[in-house]
């Protein structure tokens, strides 16, 4: 079984968890008080998420935990969420944004008229599917990207 490292939105709420009296307030008392901060090159996950893009990360680790701030929460202000809803919810939004990217396109394309703003319109939609390819996959290749922006 390999072991990866904590993802740091995890190790953040562990550190906190330990510290702050309305969530758990358990510190480590002793000379292994700081080994959340000291040795975070060794610790480990026994269950680690596998490996996502830069967009699920982003809506998981930052988006969806600031709206469940807002929207309220516990007496310790944290919101329980389920980490496979939370992977569909993602996988969902991703696949919209996916499908919604060249049906806007074409629909925008359809209402230009001019021959001009069309050109600049299909270059401005093909730098948006570029940089949304970079951003909602992990580990893309310059020549992957190059290839699905211009086919």
């Amino acid at each position: 079984m390999k072991l990866g490292k904590p993802n740091p939105y995890d190790l953040e709420f562990l550190r906190a968890w330990f510290t702050d009296g309305a969530k758990g307030n358990w510190p480590i008392l002793g000379r292994d008080r700081d080994a959340w901060h000291t040795f975070e090159d060794d610790l480990v996950a026994l269950h680690n998420e596998p490996a996502r893009g830069r967009f699920s990360r982003t809506l998981s680790y930052k988006i969806i935990p600031f709206i469940y701030g807002h929207l309220g929460s516990d007496q310790s202000g944290e919101k329980e969420v389920n980490d496979r809803k939370l992977a569909m919810v993602v996988e969902i939004i991703g696949v919209l944004i996916a499908s919604l990217m060249p049906l806007s396109a074409i629909l925008a394309l359809y209402f230009v008229k001019n021959e001009l703003t069309r050109v600049f319109t299909t270059i401005g939609f093909t730098a948006a599917f570029c940089l949304a390819i970079l951003f909602m996959t992990e580990g893309t290749r310059q020549i992957e990207v190059f290839a699905a922006t211009s086919a």
